[in-house]
């Protein structure tokens, strides 16, 4: 099985993410993300296995051990023109939290790692990616044009997704107090 590990985002920053994302779906003719994803920052990239449970023990250890912390989702980025997504600021707090959860990760065998995790935290909420590549240019101008988004937000949960029929579900959600 095909899973992934994230923060979801909540409230009015999902509301917004959810709405931009509908926004350029329709303007630009692009996939509606939250359809395929629940808005989400990437914690741990996708990987592949057939027992998730020593998985799910390390994220219930680690949402029973730490503390919620803060993030701000703020501005807009894009990496090349193949992703555009929104800013986000995490406080120290959580950068160190994150730190001990990739630690904790690493242990486990066969678990795979892309070539940019784990080398300092980039995290972002994409709002867009997958085939933008042509519209690119015109969905920036669009971008660059709108009130910069900013949400201060408690970091206060941890999601196991599941891959199934074509959609990222939550398999499990965690919270963190």
């Amino acid at each position: 099985m095909r899973y992934f590990i994230g923060y979801l985002i909540k409230g009015q920053a999902k509301q917004y993410h959810n709405n931009l994302c509908s926004n350029l779906a329709n303007e630009f003719g692009i996939k509606y993300l939250p359809y395929k994803v629940p808005s989400h920052l990437t914690l741990k990239a996708p990987f592949e296995t057939e027992d998730i449970t020593q998985i799910e023990k390390i994220l219930e250890q680690f949402s029973e051990k730490n503390k919620k912390s803060k993030l701000e989702l703020e501005g807009f980025g894009h990496f090349g023109n193949r992703v555009i997504f929104i800013g986000v600021k995490p406080n120290e707090k959580m950068k160190e939290g994150y730190s001990h959860l990739l630690d904790s990760l690493k242990k486990v065998d066969g678990l795979t790692w892309s070539e940019f995790e784990g080398k300092g935290a980039n995290f972002h909420a994409t709002i867009a990616t997958k085939g933008i590549e042509e519209v690119f240019e015109e969905m920036w101008g669009y971008i660059s044009t709108l009130e910069k988004p900013h949400f201060e937000l408690d970091f206060d949960n941890i999601a196991l997704l599941k891959y199934e029929a074509g959609k990222w579900l939550i398999h499990k959600e965690y919270s963190i107090n």
